[in-house]
C-alpha cells in the first residue's frame, strides 16, 4: 500500500484514478494546482506522485522539475500524467522534468496499476 498524491486539475480523472488505486489498497490524496500539490507536501509525504502537465496555475514539468531538484522531496518518484503523448512530452517529462515515468491519458486500470508497482513497488 502506497500513499499516492494526485495533481489534476480534472475532477473526473481525480475520481476515476483514485477508485482504481483505492481498490488496489493505496492511499490517496489529491491536489487540484501546483500551489495545492505544494502545500499538501508539506503536511504529508507521498510515496508517489502522479502530476498531470497542464495545470490551471503553471506547468507541471515545472513543479515536477523544482520537486526534483529540492532536497527534501527529490526522492518522491514522480510520473507526469497527461494527454500529452507525443515524443516531444515524453522527451520533456524525463530531460527537463526529470520525471520517473509518464502515464499518457487516457489510461486503463491495468495500465495504472503497472505503472505505479513498478515506481513503489508492493507497499
Amino acid at each position: 500500500m502506497a500513499k499516492i498524491l494526485i495533481v489534476d486539475d480534472e475532477p473526473e480523472i481525480i475520481f476515476l484514478a483514485k477508485k482504481m488505486l483505492e481498490k488496489d489498497g493505496h492511499v490517496v490524496i489529491a491536489a487540484k494546482n501546483s500551489a495545492e500539490c505544494f502545500e499538501k507536501i508539506k503536511d504529508e509525504t507521498p510515496d508517489l506522485i502522479l502530476m498531470d502537465v497542464m495545470l490551471p496555475d503553471g506547468d507541471g514539468w515545472e513543479s515536477c522539475k523544482k520537486l526534483k531538484e529540492n532536497e527534501e522531496t527529490r526522492n518522491i518518484p514522480i510520473a507526469t500524467f497527461t494527454v500529452r503523448a507525443s515524443d516531444n512530452s515524453v522527451d520533456r517529462s524525463f530531460r527537463h522534468a526529470h520525471a520517473d515515468a509518464h502515464i499518457s491519458k487516457p489510461f486503463t486500470k491495468k495500465e495504472l496499476l503497472k505503472a505505479v508497482e513498478n515506481l513503489v513497488g508492493s507497499k
